[in-house]
């Protein structure tokens, strides 16, 4: 929407050319998907610690033991699970409110963003954000990635993107998906949510 307000045009009025067509579906499913990990957390309460957030380092400790609970949760030959979207929100709630967590978690974010360029409690943020979103086309997964140190990850993830191109598609004039492997071509029509298709 930015986009077409800088340059003063409109969707509607635009044919939209994909190039390398075969990539659409991944790269929306991965802007669509929000992961929080332990050494996200770990690094977010060590910035909490460099900036003297006492309090947002403690929440963040107790965030960073309910991954660590949902790891010792794990069957003995599982390396994920799904989560309910309550089950983890309930955690979350039993340090502060929910909602009240985001909101200082974003606004101690801005704070930094002042003095450096990224902050990971803003990653954090945007995380527990994302959490409160739809159910339909998403799952929610927590994994484990064994290593010197196990990566506990939990995910919000996208498994339509559909969700975000199907709206574009269609709000275009046309569009043209270019690329020498689209195929199956009706596999691809069908996940990108694509209504009168023509083949070339």
């Amino acid at each position: 929407d930015s986009f077409f307000k800088k340059i003063g045009k409109e969707l509607g009025e635009s044919i939209l050319i994909i190039d390398e067509g075969h990539n659409l579906p991944k790269r929306c499913r991965d802007l669509l998907t929000a992961k929080l990990s332990n050494f996200m957390v770990e690094r977010a309460i060590k910035e909490a610690k460099k900036f003297g957030y006492k309090e947002t380092e403690e929440f963040l400790a107790e965030i960073k033991d309910i991954l660590a609970g949902l790891y010792n949760g794990l069957g003995e030959r599982e390396e994920e699970k799904l989560v309910g979207k309550e089950e983890f929100a309930k955690k979350v709630n039993e340090i502060i409110g929910y909602e009240q967590l985001v909101n200082d978690l974003e606004f101690i974010a801005d704070e930094i963003r002042e003095k450096q360029k990224q902050s990971y409690i803003g990653s954090v943020a945007n995380f527990l954000d994302k959490w409160r979103g739809e159910d339909e086309g998403f799952s929610r997964i927590f994994s484990v990635t064994e290593g010197r140190q196990p990566l506990l990850t939990l995910s919000y993830r996208c498994l339509d993107p559909s969700l975000v191109t199907k709206e574009i598609i269609e709000a275009a004039y046309c569009s043209v998906l270019m690329s020498g492997t689209l195929t199956p071509t009706l596999m691809y029509k069908d996940i990108l949510g694509i209504g009168n298709a023509v083949e070339k």
